[in-house]
């Protein structure tokens, strides 16, 4: 029998009128359904909320097959609509469906590891000016970056804050990473893709810039002022019942 854990944001489904409809619903076909204890082993996760929830999920289930059933707004990660959750999990649940492992990134900084599937930001915090960051690829130097910071993603990632900044949709799959600078001062300066097994190195002239992974964890880097971003071993694996192809997603998702 199938153990199923659900994720749910208390935001989205304070009562949990949701997440007992859904655990009523996988219990009569036949399986275990709890809301998820971390650390618990499970045969697959549902992610309730949005795309933030779905991190979260997958950051706190690594290696874990993870859904997300999407109560927020966009929903790239989350795809099952909440009006359509039955036949989705129905069809999850007789092994209809297919997984794409996606890969996370990660830093230590203080001793603590920040670990993001979508992207690791350097910013300026409460720093009233812009950063002079020096940016290194394998410990050779790149460029110089007067700027509000930036964005290392992945490509899961390219879709959320990199996107905004002025970096490029990257399709899932690829073996990459992306570095987009937010706000350089310069006319030169662009986004730049890189292999994905590349060492990131970023040196800033002051210390106290913000390092925040996926938007959720976060680190003031008083008396550092250098960082090392990474592949991580971590991964996760998305459980995606259409077929649709990325862009035609992307072309939903955003009315083009």
């Amino acid at each position: 029998m199938k153990n199923i854990g659900i994720f749910v944001n208390l935001e989205k489904d304070a009562n949990f009128n949701i997440t007992k409809e859904i655990i009523s619903t996988i219990e009569g076909m036949g399986a275990n359904c709890e809301v998820a204890t971390i650390g618990k082993k499970y045969d697959f996760v549902i992610s309730l909320g949005g795309d933030g929830t779905f991190l979260a999920t997958a950051r706190n289930f690594p290696s874990c097959e993870v859904v997300g059933i999407n109560l927020g707004n966009l929903g790239f990660l989350a795809e099952i609509d909440k009006n359509n959750f039955k036949d989705a999990l129905e069809q999850i649940l007789s092994g209809n469906y297919s997984v794409e492992k996606r890969f996370f990134i990660e830093t230590t900084v203080h001793d603590k590891t920040l670990y993001a599937l979508n992207d690791i930001v350097v910013s300026r915090g409460v720093i009233p000016k812009l950063l002079e960051l020096e940016l290194y690829f394998n410990g050779k130097f790149v460029d110089n970056y007067n700027a509000d910071g930036l964005i290392i993603s992945t490509p899961t990632g390219s879709t959320a804050y990199s996107m905004s900044a002025g970096g490029p949709i990257v399709d899932p799959k690829l073996d990459v990473l992306i570095i987009t600078p937010i706000c350089a001062h310069s006319l030169h300066q662009r986004p730049i893709i890189i292999d994905a097994n590349t060492e990131v190195k970023i040196k800033s002239k002051v210390d106290g810039f913000l390092i925040a992974a996926d938007g959720q964890e976060t680190i003031e880097s008083e008396n550092i002022k250098e960082i090392v971003i990474s592949r991580s071993m971590n991964y996760t694996k998305l459980i995606k019942i259409s077929e649709n192809c990325f862009f035609n997603t992307v072309r939903e998702k955003f009315n083009i």
